[in-house]
Formats: C-alpha cells, sequence, structure tokens
C-alpha cells in the first residue's frame, strides 16, 4: 500500500488529481481502516471540484475516525474553494479550537482571512502555524506577501493623497478583492460578467456578490464592460482586475475610463509579469496574468503622458484621466521576452518608492 499511496501522493502534487482520486478510492476498498487514504482520497476530490463526493468521504472519516482532524477540516476547506468565507472561517476556527496544534487548520484559516483582508487576523494564524512548523513553506511565503508592497497599497496612497471619494471595484469576486482594504467614503463593487468561466464560476460569483452586498454596497451589478455605463455614476478612482483575454482587457480599459471623473485614476492590476508561465491564453490553477500586459501596453501606447506602471505585485497599471486617446486601434502587444528587455519601450515603469515620490509631488 505505501507505493500506491505514495503515487497518488505525486500524482497530487502535479495536478493528476483524476488519477489520484481513482487510486485512492480502490486503496479506501482496500484499507477501509486507513485514515490517511479516506483524507487524502476526500482531498482529491475537493482538488477535481467533485464537492459533493467530497463531502461524503469526509463525513465517513468523522464517522470511521473520530479523532480524526479533517473530519471538521475537510468541510471547512470545501466551504473555502467555494469561496464561502465567513463559512470558512467558522469551520476552521471550529477545528483549530478542537485541534489546537493542527498545521493545517491554522493555515486554512490564514489564507481565508487574508482573502478577507483581515491581515492582523492573517499574522495571528500564520504566528500559530511557524510556532509549531518554523520552516512551513506555505506560511513563509504568506508572510513574506503580507510584508510585500501591493495593489491595494497603491490605490490607498492615491485616495489619502488626492482626497479621492467615490471608489469602484470591476474584480471576480473568485479572486483576491481590494475592496476590504480600501479607506475610500464610497465604495462600490461591480462583477466582471466571465462568459469564459461562466459554466464553473457563475453560481459562487452570485453567492459571493451578494455576501459583499450586505457588507460593502447596496448593490452588486453583474456586467460586461459594454454596459457598465448603465450605472449612471462616475468615480475618483477605479480597480480592475481583468479576466485577463484580449480584447475583453481592452474593452474593459476603454469603458472604466469613461466612467472617471476629470483627473480621476484607473488602477489596473497584473500589467507587468516577470514569469513566462503566468502568461499566454490558457489559465492554469494559481497567479495568472494572460494577455493584460499586452493590452496595457497598447493602452500605453497612445497614453504615454498618462499612464504608468508601479513594479509591484506582478505590475500595477495606472492610467489618469486627463488628456487620454480612448479611440486608439487594437494592436497586438509585445511578447513578454521583449517588454522586460526594453520596458521603457512599452510602458513608464516605475518602483514603489518612485511611484510614492512622484504622487507626493503631485506629477503621477
Amino acid at each position: 500500500m505505501k507505493a500506491q499511496l505514495a503515487q497518488a501522493r505525486a500524482w497530487l502534487d502535479q495536478g493528476r488529481y483524476a488519477e489520484a482520486v481513482t487510486q485512492l478510492a480502490v486503496l479506501a476498498a482496500q484499507q477501509p481502516a486507513a485514515s490517511q487514504v479516506w483524507v487524502l482520497w476526500g482531498i482529491a476530490l475537493v482538488r477535481s471540484d467533485r464537492l459533493d463526493e467530497a463531502r461524503g468521504v469526509f463525513e465517513q472519516v468523522g464517522r470511521r475516525f473520530p479523532a480524526q482532524p479533517w473530519r471538521l477540516l475537510g468541510p471547512a476547506l470545501i466551504e473555502e474553494v467555494q469561496h464561502h468565507e465567513s463559512e470558512a472561517v467558522r469551520a476552521y476556527t471550529e477545528a483549530v479550537a478542537v485541534f489546537t496544534h493542527n498545521v493545517a487548520g491554522w493555515m486554512g484559516l490564514a489564507r481565508v482571512q487574508y482573502r478577507q483582508g483581515d491581515l492582523h487576523a492573517t499574522r495571528q494564524a500564520l504566528a500559530r502555524v511557524l510556532s509549531i512548523q518554523p520552516s512551513h513553506a506555505d506560511a513563509l511565503r504568506l508572510q513574506d506577501k503580507l510584508n510585500e508592497p501591493r495593489k491595494v497599497d497603491v490605490i490607498n496612497r492615491l485616495i489619502e493623497r488626492r482626497g479621492l471619494q467615490r471608489y469602484l471595484e470591476y474584480n471576480k469576486p473568485r479572486c483576491e478583492l481590494a475592496l476590504p482594504e480600501v479607506v475610500c467614503p464610497e465604495r462600490t463593487l461591480v462583477c466582471i460578467a466571465e462568459h469564459l468561466d461562466e459554466t464553473r464560476y457563475d453560481a459562487q460569483v452570485r453567492i459571493e456578490t451578494t455576501q459583499i452586498r450586505t457588507t460593502y454596497v447596496q448593490e452588486t451589478p453583474y456586467l460586461h464592460p459594454e454596459a457598465l455605463p448603465s450605472l449612471g455614476q462616475t468615480f475618483d478612482i477605479i480597480f480592475f482586475d481583468p479576466t485577463h483575454f484580449r480584447p475583453e482587457v481592452d474593452h474593459g480599459l476603454v469603458h472604466l475610463c469613461r466612467l472617471l471623473t476629470p483627473g480621476g485614476y484607473l488602477v489596473v492590476h497584473d500589467c507587468f509579469p516577470k514569469d513566462p508561465a503566468l502568461v499566454g491564453d490558457v489559465c492554469p490553477s494559481g497567479n495568472w496574468c494572460g494577455r493584460t500586459y499586452q493590452a496595457f501596453a497598447n493602452f500605453h501606447r497612445y497614453n504615454r503622458e498618462a499612464s504608468w506602471v508601479v513594479d509591484i505585485d506582478f505590475g500595477v497599471g495606472l492610467i489618469r484621466n486627463q488628456g487620454l486617446r480612448l479611440d486608439y486601434p487594437l494592436e497586438e502587444g509585445p511578447e513578454l521576452a521583449d517588454m522586460l528587455a526594453q520596458p521603457e519601450r512599452y510602458n513608464r515603469v516605475l518602483s514603489m518608492a518612485e511611484f510614492i515620490d512622484q504622487v507626493d509631488a503631485g506629477s503621477v
């Protein structure tokens, strides 16, 4: 059984979830008293998006192995992958209250709290992980991420220094929202209608936006870029985290710029990636920037005096609504290698320190 279990673990690490599920189902039938097999089987089903089956497996874990932490961690993980943040926090909190030294529980809690924007609670959970396992790689990576400048730091700097009042976020709620951390008197969320992901994400996006609406905004539209004018209002600052496909990104840039007040700002995520694995037309699991960098470079080609990229967090694009040309032609952008070799040709790239200095000086 050891060799078969090792093979299933390897398939899980390689993203070969279907094969792992099949192998673990066989092992569970052969070794019904092996709790680790049942746990891995449940995890593999979660990663395969077979959540109903995963629930059944974790229910079996609870009945067969009452002392096994995954009787509580399994349901918490299912809530997490469905982006039910409040339910996931409750479930992970219940798990670590019972299993106080369980690293997986504390790490799950840290992930969800980070996604919620509760950085203080995230740090507390990470501290607990690292007190138990000081070399935990995922905890150390998330801790480093907490200390790095992020897109929300760009947004809040502009709001603070320019006295901006009205904030719009045009984003995918299945991804990390900036909105919980944005410090602005009026905050509005509009959901991107992701037609390419609709089958998989439509239900959970609608659930998530319902949750957000009760906390942050009165109404949460679910709109394509062409329908944004139906909002009937303008904004001082807009954050756009695109689908990363063209021409959707290009259309979003143009339509969102038309919603800006004079001198207002559009902030765009994923405009200056450094890793070739993060770009292209195929969306993998995890971080991905797609073709957004090309769309922003194309915009900059015709708006050189009003657009910049802050070189943090995969590249935070910045557009100021001042003399913009929005009727520019849609052209192919540079390949990533060309942009990295000659960044000044395709963008005005600022470090975070340069961005802060220029905002404070009034030149951005």
